[in-house]
Formats: structure tokens, C-alpha cells, sequence
């Protein structure tokens, strides 16, 4: 499959069932088949892209339904250091290099608006993220370089957007 589902409430709950239905196939691999040195280069090479395709539009950690997708990484880790089901994670997650899928999103939502404000996305995400222009006035926002939003949000479906929380990212 290439691309993402989008049910007619424009929720993401289709693309992370299918996202977790592909993971859920692949993670049985990791249980039978595959030795110990083989359960990390399989989960980077077949795994990390399931996790990591468009992870910046349905990965916001708002979202209640991310906790399935968090849920298969947590056991992807366990089962790769054969640990039982109760083992924290966090301990796991550093010992294997991981980043949380909360994380992932961060990371990889940053990367895109460096790229984006360095004039290495496409056009069209100019229109979304830009910095504070301002030329009649001495603002903080323009002598920082910060971030500004086009349009203010004025609803919850706004707010949700990745042009809102992509900005909310940056300045935390």
C-alpha cells in the first residue's frame, strides 16, 4: 500500500489499524524465525518504516489512538531482548537505541521544518510553516527567527493540524 486512510470523520483510527495489522504480521517473524542478531537489523529494515511512513501527519501524540502503535513497539522490544511481558520499557527502549513512536513524530516533524525553512521540501510547505517577517515594527519574533502561523486557530480541528502542532514542537 502507498498512502494513508482516512476515514469521513477525517480520523486517523483506518491508517493505525492497518499500520498495526501490517506490524502484527511482521512481528511474528520476530518471535519463530529470526536468531537474536537478526531481530534488530529486521526490525530497522522492515519495521521502522511501517512505523515511520507519514508519521508526521498521523503520529501526534494527542491522539488516543497512537497507544496501539506505542503498544507494538513496546512488545517489538521486549521480544527482541527476550524479556517478559511486564519489563518496563523505557530501560529497553535505551538499551536498543529507540526512540518512543511520541518521539519519532517529534523527530521526524522537526527534520521536516528544518528542511521546509532551508528551502529543501516542496513548495507548498512554505505556505505552512514561515518565519516572523516584519519590517515596520522591532518585534521579538522577528529578531528571534520564530515561527508563525499563517491563520490563528480558532477550532480543535485546527489545532490538530500539522501546521499547528509543528510550530508547537519547535517551541518547546
Amino acid at each position: 500500500m502507498l498512502g494513508v486512510y482516512i476515514d469521513c470523520h477525517l480520523s486517523w483510527r483506518t491508517h493505525i489499524d492497518f499500520v498495526c495489522k501490517n506490524l502484527n504480521n511482521k512481528i511474528t517473524l520476530l518471535k519463530h524465525y529470526l536468531t537474536d542478531e537478526m531481530k534488530q537489523m529486521f526490525y530497522n529494515a522492515y519495521l521502522v518504516p511501517i512505523f515511520d511512513y507519514c508519521i508526521t501527519i498521523w503520529g501526534k501524540p494527542n491522539k488516543s489512538s497512537i497507544n496501539k502503535v506505542n503498544n507494538l513497539q513496546k512488545r517489538d522490544a521486549r521480544l527482541i531482548l527476550n524479556k517478559p511481558v511486564r519489563t518496563p520499557t523505557p530501560g529497553l527502549f535505551k538499551q536498543l537505541k529507540w526512540l518512543s513512536i511520541s518521539d519519532r513524530c517529534k523527530y521526524h516533524t522537526s527534520i521536516l521544518i528544518y528542511k521546509t525553512l532551508n528551502n529543501m521540501a516542496p513548495l507548498y510547505m512554505t505556505d505552512i510553516i514561515s518565519f516572523s517577517k516584519n519590517d515596520h515594527y522591532s518585534l521579538r519574533s522577528v529578531k528571534h527567527n520564530d515561527l508563525v502561523l499563517k491563520k490563528k486557530p480558532k477550532t480543535q480541528f485546527f489545532k490538530d493540524s500539522f501546521s499547528y502542532y509543528s510550530i508547537s514542537i519547535i517551541v518547546i
